[in-house]
């Protein structure tokens, strides 16, 4: 009868074999990771992520619990960044910090205080000169759509990482009739908690506070990333389907008081859910040609670029579900679609690219089906078809209308006024219910007055177009 008690040199073999086993599990998982990261089609133009490529930086994603910007923070977090996943609530984003960790690890990952670590007992874990070096993953709670909360965001990450490297404004919305639907008198819907028409106030003007908290925290080298499209340009194909974009000469921002007066649209028309999305992408681009012109004193800088069209992003979750379908069926094909990671690759690239900071400040990216060369006979038939056989991914030129820095200033002052404003506000109204504290500001006049006094009365901007 065999032993009950194994002899040392059993009990030896049986741990040898333990390790290696441990160790080529952690071989596989570098492997799975790095295989995992890498895009659906090859794309010139697209710096290699190096596993250490973002080792010590500290990188804030927005809308990053979902989509594409979960998917770029799954590519930076594998290179070694502090990736801060912003979303509405702490469930959501830790439970995206959790699916990050899991994806790069290939093993049961958890939050534990303000990131996620190892839950495996440290007898269990790969050793250390195996296992592979990743980021961290933070949880950040954050609505765009409510000024106050980015406000306590912002201070929550100031005094936990007093140095910003990145900020990649990703979150979105599209309207829909599921969504942000037209009432009976024209107007949205849907606003944010500040009153503000939804489309505007998150893909634009919560962005703009966001950055506008973290700028202390930006030094030489760091870099704002907004997340924009090719519907922002009128001429583009999808620009020309139904109105077009513009925002004359802000209107409908100059007019805005709460109540009554709330804008529905930019330029002050009838409010149009396609137009609102593609004047919000437009309102991206000018923030970063305004915002680099700021950052360039620091050597800091700002850039815009277009992701792509990605059916499969949980952007379009307010269309219905037929539109849904059709997205992810009849148009889900190269060079049309873009998938989520190469979608995510993009945002990576943007975040970590010496390339994007040579570009220089204001900076506008692309690829296909967009990307197009000079040397192209159509713009867009020739990026197509560029996209089809040979897709890049490029510094082009965005419309007219981003380029116009008049307007690209106009827009900074007033949309200041208005976050300044609705801050005070809606802290004036915390102090009625919880008493005075820091910041509580006046009424009504001096709302008026100071969007007034900082836009010029609504005196018209003179623009190129």
């Amino acid at each position: 009868m065999a032993s009950a008690i194994a002899s040392p040199a059993c009990i030896g073999a049986r741990s040898d074999r333990a390790r290696r086993s441990r160790r080529a599990r952690a071989s596989r998982a570098v492997v799975t990771a790095r295989a995992s990261r890498a895009v659906d089609r090859s794309v010139r133009g697209l710096d290699p992520i190096e596993e250490d490529a973002a080792r010590g930086k500290v990188i804030v994603v927005t809308g990053a619990n979902s989509g594409i910007g979960k998917e770029a923070c799954k590519q930076l977090y594998a290179a070694g960044a502090t990736v801060l996943v912003a979303a509405r609530s702490r469930e959501k984003a830790t439970a995206a910090c959790e699916e990050i960790a899991r994806d790069a690890r290939g093993d049961a990952s958890r939050v534990d205080g303000d990131a996620v670590r190892d839950r495996r007992a440290p007898e269990e874990a790969p050793p250390l000169a195996t296992r592979p070096r990743f980021g961290r993953a933070v949880p950040v709670v954050v609505d765009l759509g409510d000024v106050r909360s980015i406000a306590r965001a912002s201070a929550e990450i100031l005094n936990s990482h007093p140095v910003v490297d990145v900020i990649v404004c990703n979150a979105g919305v599209a309207p829909d009739r599921a969504g942000n639907a037209v009432s009976k008198t024209g107007k949205p819907t849907r606003r944010t908690k500040d009153g503000f028409e939804e489309t505007i106030g998150v893909n634009h003007l919560g962005h703009f506070a966001l950055v506008r908290e973290l700028r202390g925290a930006l030094r030489e080298g760091s870099r704002v990333v907004v997340t924009s499209g090719c519907v922002h340009d009128k001429s583009s194909p999808d620009g020309k389907n139904g109105a077009p974009p513009t925002l004359g000469d802000l209107t409908g921002l100059r007019r805005h008081a709460p109540g009554e007066r709330a804008f529905s649209m930019v330029d002050g028309g009838d409010f149009d859910g396609n137009k609102a999305y593609k004047d919000s992408k437009l309102c991206g681009v000018l923030f970063a040609r305004a915002l680099s012109k700021r950052l360039e004193p620091i050597g800091a800088t700002a850039c815009a670029f277009s992701p792509g069209f990605v059916p499969t992003s949980s952007l379009f979750r307010f269309q219905t579900s037929f539109v849904q379908t059709l997205l992810k069926t009849a148009f889900n094909y190269p060079p049309l679609a873009t998938s989520l990671r190469t979608a995510g690759a993009f945002t990576a690239h943007m975040a970590l690219s010496d390339a994007v900071a040579a570009a220089g400040p204001g900076a506008y990216f692309c690829g296909p089906p967009s990307f197009s060369k000079p040397e192209d006979a159509h713009p867009w038939l020739g990026g197509f078809a560029r996209g089809l056989i040979a897709p890049e991914f490029g510094v082009k030129a965005p419309s007219e209308e981003a380029r116009d820095d008049a307007l690209a200033e106009a827009l900074w002052e007033v949309s200041e006024a208005l976050i300044d404003d609705a801050l005070a506000r809606r802290e004036a109204a915390a102090a009625a219910v919880d008493g005075p504290g820091p910041g509580a500001a006046a009424g009504d006049g001096g709302w008026r007055n100071n969007i007034h006094a900082k836009v010029g009365g609504g005196a018209r901007v003179p623009t190129s177009r």
